[in-house]
């Protein structure tokens, strides 16, 4: 019996995208930077030529939400976040500074989901309800958009307000302003009731109701 192909894995397959498209290219990652950083050692020319690479973690001015000065996906991988801000790459950071500012309360994904009901809008609702349990649980009003706010950034930076700053990675993967010229942009002041209607329009867009027959 003949093996399954296999995919390339994520390296190999940012290292490809990097040298295809050059500046064109928007590279977001939501996890540890492992992958971005073995991108980094395969081929750094090309990787350093993407157009930018929006980042979603670190806790630059805010508590971390792992350790009290680390976010989860600098702590789970530090090393590779200190090679990539140290690579020079056109490095967008969406910390918990900013994604904290976008929670989403339970009844604004409610009133969004109605209007649009259905089998999809059933299961949003299902698995979303978990994550508002854990907010609650925290301590906080709603459901915190970590993820989907760095997404959003890409496609549209003029969400938050930006801050040319000089970070430095400690070893329990804490994000620290150090002197010294910037090595990235960290998002500070969100806008975040454009922010909600941009997520919300494409996660549940109203039913189309057809005109009234004659």
């Amino acid at each position: 019996m003949a093996s399954p192909p296999t995919s390339p894995d994520a390296a190999t397959v940012i290292v490809d995208a990097a040298r295809r498209h050059g500046r064109e290219l928007t590279l977001v990652a939501l996890g540890p930077l492992t992958n971005v950083a073995l991108a980094l050692k395969a081929d750094a020319e090309s990787v350093g030529r993407i157009g930018r690479l929006v980042v979603m973690g670190g806790a630059v001015d805010v508590p971390g939400n792992v350790t009290p000065t680390a976010e989860f996906n600098m702590h789970v991988d530090p090393e590779a976040a200190h090679r990539v801000l140290a690579a020079g790459l056109p490095l967008e950071l969406v910390p918990l500074d900013a994604t904290r500012q976008a929670v989403l309360p339970r009844a604004g994904l409610h009133a969004a989901l109605a209007q649009s009901p259905g089998p999809v809008a059933g299961r949003i609702q299902a698995f979303a309800e978990r994550a508002f349990r854990i907010g609650h649980a925290d301590g906080e009003q709603g459901m915190a958009l970590h993820d989907p706010l760095a997404v959003g950034v890409a496609f549209d930076p003029s969400l938050v307000k930006w801050e040319a700053v000089r970070l430095a990675i400690g070893p329990d993967g804490e994000t620290m302003r150090v002197s010294g010229m910037p090595n990235c942009r960290v998002a500070r002041a969100v806008d975040v009731d454009r922010f909600f209607g941009l997520f919300l329009d494409r996660l549940c867009p109203p039913t189309s109701r057809r005109p009234a027959s004659s």
